[in-house]
């Protein structure tokens, strides 16, 4: 999934991710919170870093602090990567 308007996220949060894998996130949640699969999703430009977190978190979305959704979705890649999960890169 991109993050939606990654340039300016970046700007603020040096370390915004551009992308996060699709494996991590909820199909079932992203058609509760946006009525629309991940792809779809991804097709129209991705999701803010709160959406993200959201879909990883399976909770609906709501507006949260964008620089902890940041943290928290760091975090939880980079234990899916130490969990040697292929489908992540």
């Amino acid at each position: 999934m991109k993050v939606l308007n990654y340039d300016r996220y970046i700007k603020q949060y040096s370390n915004c991710p551009k992308e996060v894998p699709n494996s991590l996130m909820s199909e079932k949640q992203s058609q509760k919170n946006h009525c629309q699969t991940l792809s779809r999703l991804n097709e129209r430009g991705g999701c803010i870093p709160s959406e993200i977190y959201a879909l990883m978190a399976c909770i609906d979305w709501d507006n949260r602090d964008e620089g902890q959704c940041i943290d928290w979705i760091n975090r939880v890649v980079a234990k899916a990567k130490q969990a040697d999960y292929s489908d992540l890169d």
